[in-house]
């Protein structure tokens, strides 16, 4: 049991020193737009139908749940 706590230290402790070494450079600019509206811009039309789907069930479902709250708030 030693050993196999001794052997994991000595891995987790090789692969703390690993990771502190870059050896390539990077850069985070990429330019890329990931926006909300980009991304849905950018969809097939496929995806665009199945997101205008169901943001109108939800609608349509938030409605419903809309006018029980107020036939439920007259009784």
């Amino acid at each position: 049991m030693k050993k196999l706590i001794s052997t994991l230290g000595f891995i987790i402790a090789s692969n703390l020193t690993l990771a502190n070494f870059s050896f390539a450079q990077t850069s985070t600019n990429v330019g890329l737009s990931t926006g909300t509206l980009n991304s849905i811009l950018d969809a097939s039309l496929a995806v665009k139908i199945v997101i205008l789907i169901l943001v109108s069930l939800s609608m349509t479902c938030w409605g419903i749940g809309w006018t029980k709250y107020q036939e439920f708030k007259v009784l």
